[in-house]
């Protein structure tokens, strides 16, 4: 026990527990931060979660709309297809003369590599994205709302 407290009075000892000291601060400041983050996390994740339910919802609301008119549009497809064959017939041949000129483009690297990297660019994006603590703040008045 003496051997502990001379070394404790001495300098050696002194700074080891001052750096000691110094690594639980840190620790304790760490967790807290860990701590902070998670619940903004989670924040974010019920909101998204929340986010994808009114969107889903509103989208089945209007793909319901656009199914009731699919068969108008069938109609005036089929109408065009044929009020153009009788144009292009009325205008032979300059008709056939004219070339459809589209092309289809290929993938490319970049394209690529977003596909390949999908997961990782997400969180990346998650983690920059609430980094600003104007979004932080409005998270935690939408976890307040929701109460």
């Amino acid at each position: 026990m003496m051997k502990l407290c001379v070394f404790l009075k001495s300098k050696e000892g002194s700074e080891f527990l001052d750096n000691f000291q110094k690594k639980a601060e840190l620790s304790t400041r760490f967790k807290y931060i860990d701590t902070v983050n998670t619940g903004y996390r989670y924040m974010l994740m019920d909101q998204l979660s929340e986010f994808e339910a009114a969107r889903k919802e509103r989208t089945a609301k209007i793909e319901a709309d656009i199914a009731d008119h699919r068969s108008k549009i069938v109609l005036l497809e089929k109408q065009l297809e044929k009020e153009i064959a009788e144009i292009e017939r009325r205008y032979f041949p300059c008709s056939s003369c004219r070339k459809n000129e589209e092309m289809m483009r290929e993938l490319d690297q970049e394209l690529i590599e977003f596909i390949k990297y999908e997961k990782e660019v997400h969180m990346l994006h998650i983690s920059d994205f609430m980094a600003d603590e104007k979004r932080k703040l409005v998270l935690i008045k939408f976890g307040i709302m929701r109460g």
